[in-house]
């Protein structure tokens, strides 16, 4: 499992930069994104089949391979439309509905697990069912009148070295904060089984995790909306996500030394909405700050590198130290190197200068 997940990881990251860069070329040709994301979901629809029918090692290695390609098709021109079209004093309100959709996902993601919680062709097809829905009425309603924002003079000008240093700054800031996430929840069903023999703890690890996907997505949701509208006003970028990664250190070192279920629930439920407040003001600012470039499809890939890489360093973290993590006290050090990569977040983003 953690060969494929490095697999499909590396395929992710490469594949996003070049998704990012055609979005780019097929904008500047056709004056939207529109076919490429058609084009995209007609790919992932395929692969889901091709996950359906994989009944080997090897056909299900290549059919996470060109799932990843797949959905970085179809995801690179959708993230960009962020950049395309909407204004920056709104970016982190729509940051905010994007982002939700994330925890909403879970808990469709958990009815899914439960109506089909073993290998069935059928489970495949109601998930590319779905995406259909989703994805239809952005095609069908199109608005064809519709000019990208980014006609302007920025766009004939490379951005100043100060909006490339703050891209870097929100690059190792999300990186950070996404590698301690793929740690703790790659990590969580493993410290729950190694926890039931403490007394506050479920003695059941699945039904904690079902408890905590709930509450996850509730508080994920919430945290998204309100951190990305309230971005939008007085309280700037900077803030929203300087509070969302102290948050989060927070909660992940409570998670490594709590022996309480309910102040474990309550710092998992802290964890997600300091996970979401990041996470979708970074995305308003990365936006704001690519506004105008005429490559901003492909630098969005390389900033995506910040959810992908976590998932290449995961399961190669997994390789290493697989014998150790029978012991609970070896994932409570992980937590804690999560939690401080987060603080780390936390100060280095209040260095980015052209976005407040």
């Amino acid at each position: 499992m953690s060969w494929v997940l490095l697999l499909g990881a590396v395929t992710a990251s490469i594949a996003h930069i070049f998704a990012g860069y055609w979005g780019d070329r097929w904008l500047a040709r056709f004056g939207s994104r529109r076919g490429l994301i058609g084009v995209g979901l007609f790919a992932l629809c395929g692969s889901y089949l091709w996950l359906a029918a994989a009944a080997d090692v090897t056909t299900i290695v290549v059919a996470v391979v060109v799932y990843q390609i797949a959905l970085n098709l179809f995801f690179a021109p959708l993230g960009a439309l962020l950049v395309d079209y909407v204004p920056d004093e709104r970016k982190g309100t729509v940051a905010g509905w994007l982002n939700a959709a994330l925890p909403l996902a879970s808990i469709f993601t958990a009815i899914i697990a439960r109506l089909y919680p073993v290998d069935d062709f059928a489970g495949f097809l109601v998930v590319a069912a779905a995406v259909i829905a989703c994805a239809a009425p952005l095609l069908i309603l199109w608005p064809n009148h519709l000019q990208p924002l980014a006609v302007t003079d920025r766009s004939e000008a490379p951005p100043s070295r100060q909006v490339w240093s703050d891209f870097l700054i929100a690059w190792c800031a999300r990186f950070l904060i996404q590698f301690g996430a793929a740690i703790v929840l790659g990590y969580l069903f493993a410290y729950l089984s190694l926890s039931m023999d403490i007394p506050d703890f479920p003695v059941n690890a699945s039904a904690g995790v079902a408890t905590l996907a709930l509450v996850a997505a509730a508080a994920g949701f919430a945290s998204a909306v309100g951190a990305g509208r309230l971005s939008d006003g007085t309280f700037g970028r900077l803030a929203p996500m300087t509070t969302g990664a102290l948050c989060v250190a927070i909660s992940f070192a409570t998670l490594a030394l709590t022996e309480s279920w309910l102040i474990f629930v309550a710092a998992y439920a802290v964890c997600q909405i300091g996970l979401a407040c990041f996470v979708t003001v970074d995305s308003a600012l990365v936006a704001q700050l690519l506004h105008g470039h005429g490559r901003r499809g492909m630098w969005l890939g390389v900033m995506n590198l910040t959810n992908t890489l976590p998932g290449v360093f995961g399961p190669v973290l997994t390789l290493t130290v697989v014998s150790a993590l029978s012991d609970r006290g070896t994932i409570s050090a992980l937590f804690l190197l999560s939690a401080v990569a987060a603080l780390f977040a936390s100060v280095i983003i209040q260095r980015i200068r052209s976005v407040r």
